[in-house]
């Protein structure tokens, strides 16, 4: 109820900051600038304060093609365009580990999807292909809860 009510006190401070409702092109072609209401948003953007941490430079890759958060610990697992596939500690900034995936037997195979399965106790890592290969990857947090800096174990 505590979160409840100040989700709500938040949201009724911050609501200069909402889109505002989709206007007719004509509508906004006529519409004169209002300073006042942009200085008051300038204004309310200057209390937010968001905080920024981190810059997780994946080197050595093309292209990062996905990003796949786990819900609990503090992993980010990153794909890249072919079959590499990186593990961060996001609070940290640090890449644990970077291995292959191993759909590249195909030329021009890639991954395709990639999800946390069963995060609430022993997460595994599925990857699937566009060559129509699919893997489970195990052993990428420890037991006591954090990342392994180990390989992950390929379970299926």
């Amino acid at each position: 109820l505590l979160v409840q009510n100040n989700g709500r006190k938040l949201a009724e401070h911050f609501v200069g900051l909402k889109p505002p409702e989709k206007k007719e092109e004509l509508d906004i072609l006529l519409e004169d600038s209002d300073e006042e209401a942009d200085e008051k948003d300038s204004a309310l953007k200057g209390q937010l304060k968001l905080k920024e941490s981190k810059l997780l430079k994946n080197t050595g890759v093309k292209m990062t093609s996905m990003l796949k958060f786990h819900s609990y610990e503090n992993v980010l697992m990153v794909c890249d365009e072919q079959d590499g596939i990186s593990i961060w500690d996001y609070e940290k900034g640090n890449c644990n580990v970077h291995y292959k995936n191993g759909n590249g037997q195909q030329k021009g195979s890639r991954m395709t999807s990639a999800c946390w399965i069963n995060e609430q106790t022993r997460s595994l890592f599925f990857v699937g292909c566009n060559d129509g290969s699919a893997r489970f990857w195990s052993h990428i947090i420890a037991d006591n809860g954090n990342i392994s800096t180990g390989y992950p174990t390929l379970s299926a």
